[in-house]
């Protein structure tokens, strides 16, 4: 995305959905065990070449079904990367955004520069954790260079292998405000009063 000068393109009110819908693939019956199911490689990529606006915009990875009524229970799919932000030129801009339950990342600013990012929010996928798939599985075979890999974690710490919300990598004049990550689960089960993930 990139028009002929700054603010040419813009999303506004704008849902991205992966899973949890009548009819395919990735829904209850279909993704409830461990490995998740590998849905997509990621949910918005704005490139080095690319300035966007972008306001009021969900990006969701699916952790129950919206169409199998109440008390369909946990699904586990895996979307591998939330937002990935590489614009350079700028300016780019992300105003009121959510990324929710993709298993890399939420965020990723890797080389941005002239971003401004206002008002994030986003959920940990509920299915990682402790005696699940551990980040960055299933993406293992599959990660590019800006991607975590986990290293910095134990191989069976269940509680550090787990999405992160934000990587901000190599960025010049990124500004960020009023962003909030929450981890509600451990695979799939409410983490009482001990912290669902330690990094």
């Amino acid at each position: 995305m990139a028009g002929n000068k700054p603010g040419d393109v813009g999303v506004w009110n704008c849902h991205m959905r992966v899973g949890g819908a009548a009819g395919t693939q990735v829904r209850t019956g279909k993704c409830a065990g461990s490995p998740p199911c590998r849905a997509a490689w990621g949910m918005l990529h704005v490139t080095s070449t690319a300035s966007a606006y972008i306001e009021n915009m969900w990006g969701w990875t699916a952790d129950h079904d919206i169409d199998g009524g109440p008390g369909s229970g946990f699904i586990q799919i895996s979307v591998g990367r939330g937002a990935l932000i590489e614009s350079s030129p700028g300016p780019t801009f992300l105003i009121g955004t959510a990324m929710e339950h993709n298993t890399l990342y939420q965020y990723n600013f890797n080389g941005a520069s002239n971003v401004a990012v206002v008002f994030q929010q986003s959920e940990t996928p509920y299915w990682q954790g402790p005696g699940n798939t551990l980040a960055p599985a299933p993406w293992e075979d599959d990660l590019i260079s800006s991607d975590p890999d986990f290293n910095n974690c134990g191989n069976g710490d269940g509680q550090c292998r787990m999405a992160w919300f934000e990587r901000i990598s190599g960025c010049t004049d990124l500004i960020a405000y009023g962003g909030c990550d929450w981890v509600f689960f451990n695979n799939n089960k409410n983490c009482g009063n001990t912290p669902c993930q330690s990094e």
